[in-house]
């Protein structure tokens, strides 16, 4: 691949559905090519949008330093990722940008989920698939995760986050795991629990596993009541 060199700037152009620039890791980057400007490749596919060196390229533009870049034809977002995951590995939100730039619609859904809710990526992955077996992060990552049901999943959302007034650890791991398992037993009422715990709130603390939530909330679901009614080992 032939090396061509350029202050042309404007002739680069982001690739859609790439990380957008990190500024902070800019002006380290910035910093050190003011001081020190070492020779270094900038990789672009045949539209001109760049591949890899996105950072480099805004520092040169900003410094009005050349750019010493190659063309690789057929490069596109896979390879951006392979390329990063050896360096500044991507994050979660980094891919889910990625994606809702793209227009994924899955991806736009889950995105407006999390906003609303405030969860984190686990839980919204498990409540937006109805699973959490399987590679769901492999799947994130790759493009091919999928909504399999969006009102099913604002509807528990709503609910489990409807507890925060009673409860301040709704949004953690084991406990939106553990209303979801209860959630879809057909002998669990939400609004029964929701007034039980209106008069027992002292009672609910944080645990660590959703097993050991599953056993809080069955308690304090039985309590002062005939009706007992097995949660745990439905």
């Amino acid at each position: 691949m032939k090396i061509r060199t350029t202050t042309n700037y404007n002739q680069f152009k982001q690739l859609t559905g790439n990380r957008s620039i990190n500024q902070s890791h800019k002006a380290r980057l910035m910093e050190s090519m003011r001081e020190n400007y070492r020779f270094t490749v900038v990789t672009v596919n045949e539209n001109y949008e760049v591949i890899d060196g996105q950072h480099r390229l805004a520092c040169a533009k900003e410094l009005g330093l050349p750019v010493h870049y190659v063309v690789c034809k057929g490069y596109g977002l896979s390879d951006v990722q392979q390329l990063n995951a050896n360096l500044k590995r991507w994050t979660t939100n980094d891919y889910l940008e990625g994606y809702c730039e793209m227009g994924n619609e899955h991806y736009l859904f889950y995105r407006a989920f999390k906003n609303s809710f405030k969860l984190g990526h686990n839980e919204c992955m498990r409540l937006l698939s109805g699973s959490y077996k399987g590679k769901k992060f492999d799947d994130f990552r790759n493009g091919e995760f999928t909504v399999v049901d969006g009102a099913k999943a604002m509807d528990y959302a709503e609910k489990i986050v409807g507890l925060e007034d009673l409860y301040s650890g709704v949004r953690r791991r084991a406990f939106v795991f553990a209303m979801m398992d209860l959630l879809d037993l057909p002998q669990f009422d939400y609004d029964r629990f929701r007034s039980k715990l209106e008069r027992q709130r002292a009672k609910m603390h944080d645990c660590t596993s959703s097993d050991q939530y599953k056993d809080l909330i069955e308690t304090i679901y039985n309590f002062y009541t005939s009706d007992k009614v097995n949660l745990r080992f439905a």
